[in-house]
């Protein structure tokens, strides 16, 4: 290693940067930033989601709606689906990724009846009104 003391300062070295110790230094950070990149897992990342369109996105629409004798094309599945979700209070939360399924879990157990109820009421009015068939703007 080649090193001198400047004539400013005593305590600053200047160091070659071709030295043994740099070159050192450096496949040392490079290890190191490689291996966290590898380390930092994507599931530990935190994201932002809606719980009650989690929990629609899981139930049976069509049990629900065959239930209701509710029409089961597919504009009608998505009529019903998207009248629940007007309905339904939005729940946000922000959890890890690899949280998302117990928190889901715990929150469709404590809506499960309203979530339903909801769904079948949607049906329902979906089977007054259907809009198959129908073109809109």
């Amino acid at each position: 290693m080649t090193s001198r003391n400047t004539d400013r300062n005593p305590n600053v070295q200047v160091v070659n940067e071709d030295s043994e110790n740099n070159v050192l230094a450096e496949k040392i950070r490079g290890s190191l930033e490689t291996e966290l990149s590898q380390n930092k897992p994507e599931d530990d990342a935190f994201h932002t989601i809606n719980v009650m369109q989690n929990i629609l996105d899981s139930e049976d629409l069509l049990k629900y709606m065959e239930q209701t004798d509710c029409c089961t094309c597919e504009r009608c599945q998505a009529d019903v689906r998207a009248l629940s979700l007007t309905k339904l209070p939005s729940k946000y939360v922000v959890i890890r990724k690899n949280d998302t399924s117990p928190t889901i879990s715990f929150y469709r157990e404590k809506y499960r009846m309203d979530i339903i109820s909801t769904i079948m009421r949607a049906a329902e009015e979906v089977k007054a009104h259907p809009h198959h068939g129908q073109e809109r703007n």
